[in-house]
């Protein structure tokens, strides 16, 4: 599919290894938080645990929401939001899914 402009939302499903702690997934929130404002283009920003509504789901989400599929690109390339991947999420990661897809987002 080609996306021809406009705001991209970037949706990031993780599961947690067995044994993963809450200080380990409180950190990764703690980490995540501090993205917002180094971030040109972020619209929206949200991410936290699962509510255990469904025994299907994921532990963990985050979702974005950039202005244009180039903001989206500074996002997955920025050098925090990378070491907080290497540091705060690989360490504890059992599986991830990820998908981006275009949006409406108010003007």
């Amino acid at each position: 599919m080609t996306h021809t402009g406009g705001p991209v939302a970037h949706l990031s499903q993780l599961r947690w290894k067995p044994g993963a702690t809450a200080d380990e997934i409180e950190r990764v929130g703690a980490g995540l938080a501090t993205l917002p404002g180094q971030l040109p283009g972020l619209l929206y920003y949200a991410f936290g645990s699962d509510l255990g509504l469904r025994e299907d789901n994921a532990d963990y989400a985050v979702i974005g929401v950039f202005a244009d599929i180039e903001a989206y690109h500074t996002y997955s390339t920025h050098p925090e939001h990378v070491r907080i991947l290497r540091e705060m999420i690989t360490p504890i990661l059992e599986s991830r899914s990820a998908a981006q897809f275009a949006v409406s987002w108010p003007s």
